[in-house]
């Protein structure tokens, strides 16, 4: 993810690690995964407007755009991690990591309403 156009800085999100901004310039797969490319069509032209823990655990939302125009960009910053793209209802819409946790009957999938 890329901020302002004076100084380059880059996002640097790595699933159940870390993110911070840098201002190294990644090289660039010739084909990103699809979960990326469905990132980058989504996420065009949208403003970060918001950045926000869920609850006490390590996980953040990163909100881009506002109303039903939003997305959310869920990073889990704990064990392996993953990171889910959201709708502005929660619906995710694309998954690193499809999982299903088995004591809680919840299915982490496309399509699934991402509870916290």
């Amino acid at each position: 993810i890329k901020f302002g156009q004076e100084v380059k800085s880059m996002l640097f999100i790595e699933s159940g690690s870390r993110i911070h901004l840098t201002a190294f310039d990644w090289p660039k797969q010739m084909m990103p995964s699809a979960f990326s490319a469905k990132c980058r069509k989504v996420m065009r032209n949208k403003r970060l407007t918001e950045v926000s823990q869920i609850g006490c655990d390590r996980i953040i939302d990163l909100k881009f755009g506002s109303e039903e125009f939003a997305s959310h960009l869920i990073v889990e910053l704990y064990d392996k991690g993953n990171i889910c793209l959201c709708n502005d209802r929660y619906i995710i819409t694309a998954i690193l990591r499809t999982r299903q946790d088995e004591k809680e009957d919840i299915r982490y999938a496309i399509g699934h309403f991402l509870s916290f």
